[in-house]
């Protein structure tokens, strides 16, 4: 079988970081981009881009107006620009983006919903 590598990530671009050690449970939002390593058990929101780290697991729904996927995800996804499942991605649950870029070696179980008009992902926060 081939070895499977995550292309690394820069994480000095990020507006927020979620380590690795880090369990969340509940609803999150970020309001600009962020790199996702650790675990959430809930809803996961951001306005911006999102990464999903290749040791990342998510259990829940997100939207985001990009996502990139390198760990797991368990839940629909709603992004108004792109999503991204990169070859070590394991991906299941229904997908609603105008553009899905699919790698081969990737995992992804569920609908993909491609719409040509972006959907407003993120409600409104002050």
């Amino acid at each position: 079988m081939a070895e499977i590598h995550a292309k690394r990530i820069d994480e000095k671009k990020f507006s927020s970081l979620l380590q690795k050690d880090i369990a969340i449970k509940g609803e999150i939002y970020f309001p600009e981009n962020v790199l996702i390593k650790g675990k959430i058990e809930g809803s996961l929101e951001s306005r911006s881009e999102v990464v999903i780290d290749k040791h990342a697991e998510i259990q829940g729904n997100i939207q985001a107006s990009h996502l990139q996927i390198q760990g797991s995800i368990t839940g629909d996804i709603h992004c108004s620009q792109d999503v991204k499942i990169e070859q070590s991605a394991r991906v299941t649950g229904d997908i609603n983006t105008p553009n899905l870029n699919i790698e081969p070696g990737s995992f992804f179980e569920g609908r993909s919903i491609m719409n040509s008009e972006p959907k407003d992902t993120g409600r409104e926060h002050s």
